[in-house]
């Protein structure tokens, strides 16, 4: 939190700025208990553990892992806006301890906005890696989803070994599908193709180790992202592009409407004399038909 501070400042952050700690147990975390359950206070800020907010709809689970220095507001301004229903429980993984960020504490972080910047950052570190779920989850091959999303959590929870990266997070087949929206039969197939390639294991004590030399590294695809024009809206009309020409003299301009006026005018003539000779030359076939069908039915007297 004090990065941002000087030796002299973070001295003076440590004595002016008291918080309050709360622990929580490990299973189902009812927010309703919270005393500090309010829309004025700011939030909670997780110093250690891992807790789980799981969010359900349409009979879907999905996941979202919070981890020491993640700022957890469990409540909300006004939900009355929400079109899509949902229903959210909270669940602590691993002993967790949450630093109170309550209005008091609020006001002495107005004297101190390089720690207000800090905060504002892991928001922001969040949402990155939110839209770093989004991505993984729109891979094709459920085994990259998997892999992928674990070295995502080695980020945070990670450590270096003799034997490759291990994340310290016992999470379960169906915990790992619900982060990247995969059913666990599904996640344990890939697991096992992973562990068969040496990409993924799990250890004894329930942790995952990671190969480092298998880190997906596809690099950034940014010629394949799409066009703006193709976004969300349609491209928008050429500007027409006038030559720098000379003004043309207003009688000039009427003399050629004119001009076309008479033109129209003599074809349109034209036009109904065509459709005179045509007329008349489909009466003269009516009469040529009707004088040959008299002259087959006075020979076939004849021949009787």
């Amino acid at each position: 939190m004090g990065r941002l501070l000087d030796r002299e400042r973070w001295e003076l952050a440590r004595h002016a700025i008291r918080v309050r700690v709360a622990a929580l147990p490990l299973g189902a975390w009812d927010i309703r208990a919270l005393d500090e359950v309010s829309p004025a206070n700011v939030g909670l800020l997780v110093i250690d553990g891992v807790i789980a907010r799981e969010l359900t709809f349409e009979g879907v689970v999905s996941t979202e892992l919070f981890g020491p220095g993640d700022l957890v507001r469990p409540w909300a301004l006004d939900d009355s806006t929400r079109l899509l229903e949902s229903a959210t429980c909270w669940n602590t993984l691993a002993s967790l301890r949450v630093a109170v960020i309550d209005q008091a504490v609020a006001a002495r972080l107005s004297s101190f906005p390089e720690l207000n910047a800090v905060l504002v950052d892991r928001l922001n570190e969040r949402a990155r890696r939110l839209a770093m779920m989004q991505a993984i989850a729109h891979l094709n091959r459920v085994d990259a989803r998997v892999e992928a999303v674990l070295w995502l959590l080695a980020e945070r929870w990670g450590r270096v070994t003799s034997a490759g990266i291990v994340v310290d997070l016992t999470l379960s087949h169906r915990a790992l599908g619900q982060l990247i929206g995969a059913r666990r039969p599904t996640v344990s197939t890939a697991l096992a193709s992973l562990a068969r390639t040496g990409r993924v294991s799990r250890r004894p004590d329930g942790a995952w180790l990671l190969d480092p030399g298998s880190r997906p590294t596809a690099g950034l695809a940014t010629d394949g992202a799409i066009r703006q024009r193709r976004r969300l809206f349609p491209a928008p009309e050429p500007e027409l592009a006038f030559a720098d020409e000379p003004p043309v003299p207003m009688d000039d301009v009427w003399s050629a409407i004119e001009a076309l006026y008479e033109k129209s005018r003599v074809q349109g003539e034209d036009v109904e004399a065509l459709r005179g000779e045509i007329a008349a030359l489909r009466q003269r076939a009516r009469l040529a038909a009707s004088h040959e069908t008299r002259r087959r039915g006075a020979g076939s007297r004849v021949a009787h």
